[in-house]
C-alpha cells in the first residue's frame, strides 16, 4: 500500500491517555484503547471521527460490533477485539472448585500467594462488584 507506521507500545490505558492528554492529542494516527478510554478521549476532544468512506471493510463487521454503547455507528471508534474473561485453574492442584469471585478475592489458606488476576483497576473493581452481587 506505501504506508507505513510506527508502532508505540504502551502498558496501559492510562498510560496512552496521559500522553494524548500531555500532545493535546497529536502525535498518534491510530491508537489501541478499551471501550471506556475511547469515549473519555472522544469527550475531550482527542481523538477525531472516523470517516466511513475510507474505511470500506467497515461493512464487514458483525451488527453487534457497529452498536457500541459508547459509540453507536462507530463515529470515533471501531472494534478491534472482543472476548471473555475466563477462569482456569489447575484441578489436580486444586481440591475445591472455585465457585464465586470471592473464592478468589478471598482466599482459602489453601489458595492464598497461589492465585492471580488481570491487573487492572477496572478488572479489579469488577470482580469485586461481581463478589458482593452488584452488576457491572
Amino acid at each position: 500500500t506505501g504506508v507505513s507506521g510506527e508502532v508505540v507500545v504502551h502498558a496501559t490505558n492510562e498510560e496512552i491517555m496521559g500522553k494524548l492528554v500531555a500532545s493535546s492529542g497529536k502525535g498518534y494516527d491510530v491508537v489501541f484503547v478499551s471501550s471506556p478510554f475511547a469515549e473519555v478521549l472522544n469527550k475531550l476532544g482527542l481523538i477525531e471521527t472516523i470517516d466511513h468512506a475510507k474505511i470500506p471493510n467497515l461493512a464487514n463487521l458483525y451488527p453487534e460490533a457497529t452498536k457500541l454503547p459508547h459509540d453507536v455507528g462507530n463515529n470515533f471508534s471501531v472494534p478491534y477485539t472482543w472476548g471473555t474473561t475466563g477462569l482456569c485453574y489447575r484441578s489436580d492442584l486444586v481440591k475445591t472448585e472455585p465457585a464465586s469471585w470471592n473464592d478468589l478475592l478471598a482466599p482459602s489458606d489453601a489458595l492464598k500467594g497461589k492465585t492471580t488476576m488481570l491487573a487492572t483497576d477496572r478488572w479489579l473493581l469488577a470482580a469485586g462488584q461481581l463478589a458482593k452481587g452488584y452488576s457491572v
